[in-house]
């Protein structure tokens, strides 16, 4: 029987893996996959987006570039966009973004973070879309992390609401994989689909 430890192991072993794989890319390529994943996601979202409000996150590194998309999203689709701020013990919450906004070092990860009011899960039933980071999603839409577990203990919050926001991954085509490519934990939180350069894939 794997222990907690064992599967830490094998998701650390997989994330270096898809961490490697990413590295290996070339800008072009990352730039490329960026603007076809706006090319599906843009459209989707602006007729799927009654209160105009949806979550994201910054691209850090290696990540898919989609810095454009967020500024189309608040400056011509006007959309509201939350990023997540990490507080103590692994917990987030989430501030408005926007281009020009004030950032300021996170507290707890070498990342920085826009400065603003800070909303928890109870104003969640007024977000439509949670665009979810992800080094890798499988095909039942379980996520590969980055090993912090901020999003899972967020979005198990979250799936507890009246009125819950799509859950939507974004990856790159080669980090959508078969179920096994990494462990499960019962702690972790599905999502409900994933974007690719390919286009949506929905796990219902």
């Amino acid at each position: 029987m794997s222990t907690h430890s064992d599967v830490d192991e094998a998701k650390r072993r997989q994330r270096a893996f898809f961490v490697a794989e990413r590295k290996n890319m070339s800008q072009a390529e990352r730039n490329s996959a960026a603007a076809l994943i706006t090319s599906h996601l843009r459209p989707w979202l602006t007729s799927h987006s009654p209160h105009r409000r949806i979550t994201a996150t910054l691209p850090f590194g290696t990540e898919l570039p989609l810095h454009q998309l967020l500024q189309q999203l608040v400056e011509e689709d006007h959309f509201e966009v939350l990023m997540p701020i990490c507080l103590p013990e692994r917990q987030l919450a989430f501030t408005p973004w926007y281009p020009g906004v004030e950032m300021a070092r996170c507290a707890y990860a070498p990342i920085d973070e826009p400065v603003g009011p800070r909303f928890g899960a109870d104003v969640f039933d007024e977000v439509d879309v949670m665009l979810v980071p992800a080094q890798a999603i499988d095909f039942h839409g379980y996520r590969l992390g980055h090993g912090g577990g901020y999003y899972d203990r967020f979005l198990a919050k979250v799936k507890a609401l009246s009125a819950v926001p799509t859950l939507l991954g974004m990856v790159y085509q080669h980090e959508f994989v078969p179920p096994g490519t990494f462990p499960v934990d019962e702690h972790d939180q599905a999502v409900d689909g994933v974007v690719t350069q390919l286009g949506f894939n929905w796990m219902f």
